[in-house]
């Protein structure tokens, strides 16, 4: 209390330091040494509280931050937020994964309360009452808060999710980080909804994707590139311009939906299921791009179709009997001399579709 006094007296406007650069001198230090003393006090006396090592470095980062923000005294809500470095360690050091799932959620809820209280205090501050050097240290350390989020994300999935739903915890993480970042056109946002969202895939390319008997949460995850694409193409945000960013979301959400279903496929072991499960997927690709009125669908479907067709071609008729492979090489012939003739005589409405 008496240190709180202390930087009470360096920050007013009326005391001696008024007006002078000594002010930070004195506002520094005893900021540093309450932020301190006050979580060591917290920790050594507050032990009767089962998972205070948890819970506290949050609320007290938050009570920090708003009586920082509300008294005028940056150190404090700025030193503050070293709390949660404080239960990153702990955790690293402690978490066993035996933890309730609700315990070692609060840390992250905490934290991104924090974050998500900082960035409405600093938009709502007087714009003209901040530098570049101030908007560009806000930006630095809401980047820092965000990573270490990222880390107690990391830590409460893999710890305390079934395997089933790490990949969409990720997803649906990311989903929510693009949705805002469209809303505030926020750069961070949207870099961190890239990386869960490649997390996410790369957790059902790598791992979940190999499942003899895949659930229906990865098909899920596995379309949730597509919806982030469509909500960029719907809404706007900071690639919404950029033909690349399209195109690698479409073809990794439809990619990714592919190997699923062939993979799944091929575990019955039967060969023309994976050629006609091609053909479907084909097909509802194209259903999907004809309804979306997206390019790049239309083609991905049409580009599934072909490599049907080639393994028809190539391995599948020659399992047959002779009279099977001549019934099918006619039937192919008829499918691509119907073709020739819808393409010929419907040329110009089918590159307005392609």
């Amino acid at each position: 209390m008496a240190f709180l006094g202390l930087i009470h007296w360096s920050v007013d406007g009326r005391g001696p330091l008024a007006g002078k650069e000594g002010r930070a001198f004195f506002e520094w230090p005893f900021a540093l040494v309450l932020v301190i003393s006050l979580l060591r006090l917290v920790v050594e006396h507050a032990g009767f509280l089962e998972g205070v090592s948890y819970y506290s470095p949050g609320l007290l980062a938050l009570a920090l931050l708003l009586y920082g923000y509300r008294m005028r005294i940056p150190s404090l809500a700025i030193l503050s937020q070293g709390y949660h470095l404080f239960a990153a360690v702990e955790i690293g050091l402690r978490a066993t994964g035996q933890e309730p799932w609700l315990l070692a959620l609060v840390p992250l809820v905490l934290l991104l309360c924090n974050i998500v209280l900082a960035d409405l205090l600093f938009r709502s501050a007087d714009p003209d009452s901040r530098s570049q050097k101030a908007l560009d240290g806000i930006a630095t350390g809401l980047c820092l808060l965000r990573i270490l989020a990222l880390y107690f994300f990391w830590d409460f999935v893999f710890g305390h999710l079934p395997e089933i739903w790490q990949a969409p915890a990720f997803a649906l993480a990311a989903l929510i980080l693009h949705t805002l970042a469209i809303r505030h056109k926020d750069i961070q946002r949207f870099t961190f909804g890239l990386i869960l969202l490649g997390a996410s895939a790369a957790l059902v390319l790598l791992r979940d994707a190999w499942d003899s008997n895949p659930a229906w949460q990865i098909y899920l995850t596995a379309l949730v590139p597509l919806v982030v694409q469509q909500l960029t193409r719907r809404k706007g945000g900071l690639a919404a311009e950029h033909l690349i960013y399209h195109l690698a979301l479409s073809t990794s959400s439809v990619g990714l939906v592919w190997l699923v279903l062939s993979l799944e496929v091929d575990a019955i072991g039967q060969g023309f299921y994976l050629t006609a499960s091609w053909t479907l997927l084909g097909a509802l690709v194209f259903a999907a791009g004809w309804f979306l009125r997206e390019r790049i669908y239309r083609l991905m479907s049409l580009a599934l179709i072909t490599a049907a067709l080639a393994r028809l071609l190539v391995v599948e008729v020659w399992t047959l009997e002779s009279i099977g492979r001549i019934i099918t090489f006619i039937l192919i012939g008829v499918v691509l001399l119907s073709l020739g003739f819808v393409y010929t005589r419907y040329q110009d409405k089918l590159r307005r579709i392609f």
